[in-house]
């Protein structure tokens, strides 16, 4: 239990701390950046995270199951399992790397001519191969509850990522965009290839390797496959997204620079502000996957996953309040820009309305329940294409077709991986009435988006925590994470 609350500690601080680095670095990379950079940012992220997903083939996840379920805890460090997983992935990186630079130049030549997106690709792809071996490793000792470690390396890179922008500030009146781009990129792959090499001295000073013969490639390959076409089909919608806005929005004649402008906006200046959202989420995930993966079945989860529910509620509900009514002050604060506060309001509902989506994935992971995923992540994500093919072709919302898509698409995933959890458990993953307390926060926000006072949104946010507070201190009685967890 000691260690339960060290390492909740421990990941609680320095994912703070993270993601304040990573808030500014993202404040401070919008604010001094010229625009042609941040577009060339918006779109070479669907290509790396693309490459990356499709390299790493999930392996990274299948390991922490496979170690959680078979392996024993006091067995720290498994020479042929690491060095099994960390050839194949090095094969498949190799392959990636080789393919995506065609794509790369294609696109290049077409879809962004008027922008640079070689230059710092090929300086990022090499960081795939350190990036795909520290996730192996990062896993391997999560796996064991060496929190610390994995945490610690993530701040490194954090750190070194910041230097870039600070740099660039620094310099920026001698520097094109090009160089801005080569820095940026140069720290990014730097910062992978120091969390690897900080990741290897660690895990050197591990005593007692123990060796498990029973493992083989098909072990880490078949589940990983399957997994590997789950998270593509989301990254290739990721992909598809942009170039189909692009694409209808000019073939009913709407100007590049506007569709350009709320891609990158949505990317650049408003994501960013919801950093903190995935917070919570974050650190549940990384606590509670090995915990999932221990019980016998999907039945044995609702428990936990009803506690991680009502934690998750509370956090969630009042980021909704703050920032769905606070929007437009953070963007002025933030980056001394206005009249975007309408995709704040957006982004916060779309962001509240799927925030338990990601525990419902980690529940299916945690049981190999991969097929249930795949097939919803396939439903929605023709959703979510055919919806942005279909609006961005209408006049009056085809500007507005990346925010419809976007929820469309987020929201039928969550309720088919709900639906699919109670056809296999009979039930759902949350009480019903825990499930009443989601839409106070709604209720709450569009009451004060008609106050519209400062006085009213105190008033409703304490009106907030008081109900939050009377429904968790009926509920004490209950067994906490720790008592799930041990």
């Amino acid at each position: 239990m000691s260690n339960f609350k060290n390492n909740l500690k421990i990941l609680i601080i320095v994912t703070i701390l993270i993601k304040i680095i990573g808030f500014t670095y993202k404040i401070l990379q919008a604010r001094f950046l010229p625009f042609e950079v941040l577009s060339t940012i918006s779109a070479i992220n669907p290509i790396i995270s693309l490459s990356l997903i499709i390299s790493q083939m999930s392996i990274p996840l299948v390991l922490t199951s496979l170690i959680s379920k078979k392996i024993n805890h006091r067995a720290y460090y498994n020479r042929p399992l690491i060095s099994k997983a960390i050839r194949i992935n090095l094969i498949s990186t190799s392959i990636v790397i080789i393919i995506m630079f065609f794509i790369s130049t294609i696109l290049s030549n077409t879809l962004y001519k008027n922008i640079d997106i070689l230059t710092p690709i090929l300086i990022l792809f090499p960081s795939l191969y350190f990036s795909n071996m520290s996730a192996i490793i990062k896993s391997y000792l999560e796996s064991h509850d060496k929190f610390k470690r994995t945490i610690t390396a993530n701040l490194l890179e954090a750190i070194i990522k910041i230097s870039s922008i600070l740099i660039i500030i620094i310099l920026l009146s001698h520097l094109n965009s090009r160089q801005i781009l080569i820095i940026t990129s140069s720290f990014i792959t730097f910062g992978e290839i120091s969390s690897f090499f900080f990741l290897i001295l660690k895990v050197k000073r591990l005593t007692k390797l123990y060796l498990v013969k029973e493992y083989d490639s098909t072990s880490l390959i078949k589940p990983g496959f399957t997994l590997t076409i789950f998270a593509l089909v989301f990254s290739g919608y990721h992909f598809l997204e942009p170039m189909l806005y692009y694409f209808f929005t000019g073939h009913i004649n709407i100007d590049y620079s506007k569709t350009n402008y709320i891609y990158t906006s949505i990317h650049s200046y408003c994501l960013p502000l919801f950093q903190i959202s995935g917070f919570m989420t974050y650190i549940i995930i990384k606590i509670m996957t090995p915990a999932l993966s221990k019980t016998n079945n999907l039945e044995e989860n609702i428990p936990i996953l009803n506690k991680i529910f009502l934690t998750l509620l509370f956090f969630e509900g009042l980021i909704l309040i703050i920032i769905f009514n606070l929007g437009d002050f953070f963007l002025k604060i933030a980056y001394n820009k206005e009249n975007l506060g309408y995709m704040m309001k957006i982004l916060s509902l779309s962001t509240y309305l799927t925030f338990f989506s990601p525990i419902i994935t980690m529940s299916f992971e945690s049981h190999l329940k991969y097929k249930f995923l795949l097939k919803n992540a396939l439903i929605s994500s023709i959703l979510g294409l055919l919806t942005i093919s279909i609006c961005s072709l209408i006049g009056n919302i085809a500007l507005y077709a990346i925010f419809i898509s976007g929820i469309i698409s987020d929201l039928s995933y969550y309720i088919l991986n709900i639906l699919d959890f109670k056809k296999e458990t009979t039930r759902l993953p949350f009480s019903y009435r825990n499930f009443i307390l989601f839409f106070i926060p709604i209720i709450l926000t569009l009451l004060q988006s008609v106050l519209g006072s400062s006085f009213s949104l105190i008033c409703i946010i304490i009106c907030y925590l008081f109900i939050s507070f009377i429904f968790y201190l009926n509920k004490n009685k209950e067994p906490s994470f720790i008592s799930d967890k041990e």
